[in-house]
């Protein structure tokens, strides 16, 4: 297993030093074990340095690692202070504390749920989206709004797209609401919402888009036609 120094003069993917002296494998009941810190640390510097990995995920091309997580000791010790103690299970986010973030570091991380990180993303609007039918022309738009199966939740048949994309975008927002709510740590709920108020921003532009239609009171008198649906406007 070698020393301590040994393994603080190794580097892993060129830049990382485990500075910790214990095992990262071993195997128990015949079967192999991983650290699960070091695992995550592992994979954070294979994102952000390893060439291969970059061919296949060219989005972390340009990501880093914070200087203070090029050692492993601190990595573990940043996650044993962190709130959540069911972190196992969880996911490593770069994104939802600063938005855009390109750095893995103890400023701009946070543990979230599989759900939630696949919500807040920087590259996604999570308001729901319409399908356009060819075998229904009263109502070849199909809603479906953020979540559920890859595909949404079916919503209902509309007459024009930004009725069927207003219906979608508030469901949507309803059920990340749910999401954020469930969340039993305010500083996740608080970076949370900076996300959802901007989501609310285009929300309103769906709205107004469709209230220019000519719906003056689009609220009660609706002039599309939906079927198997119990959303209403």
């Amino acid at each position: 297993m070698g020393n301590n120094n040994q393994r603080g003069k190794r580097l892993i993917y060129g830049i990382g030093i485990n500075d910790v002296d214990a095992h990262t494998m071993w195997m128990e009941n015949g079967k192999m074990m991983r650290d699960p810190y070091y695992h995550i640390w592992n994979g954070l510097l294979r994102r952000c340095y390893s060439p291969e990995s970059q061919k296949q995920k060219p989005a972390y091309i340009g990501v880093n690692v914070h200087p203070d997580w090029h050692r492993f000791s601190k990595f573990k010790e940043w996650v044993d202070n962190q709130p959540q103690k069911d972190w196992r299970d969880l996911h490593m986010d770069k994104d939802l504390l600063v938005k855009g973030s390109k750095v893995y570091g103890p400023d701009t991380c946070c543990f979230l749920t599989h759900q939630e990180n696949n919500i807040f993303r920087p590259s996604i609007v999570p308001l729901g989206h319409c399908r356009y039918r060819k075998d229904c022309r009263k109502t070849p738009w199909e809603s479906c709004s953020t979540g559920g199966n890859r595909h949404g939740n079916h919503l209902g048949y509309y007459t024009t797209k930004e009725e069927g994309e207003v219906v979608a975008g508030r469901e949507s927002i309803r059920r990340i609401m749910e999401i954020v709510n469930a969340n039993p740590h305010q500083f996740i709920r608080e970076a949370m919402m900076r996300w959802v108020d901007e989501w609310k921003q285009e929300l309103l532009l769906r709205e107004s888009a469709f209230q220019k239609l000519g719906y003056r009171d689009w609220e009660t008198d609706r002039k599309s036609t939906r079927l198997n649906s119990s959303h209403r406007l």
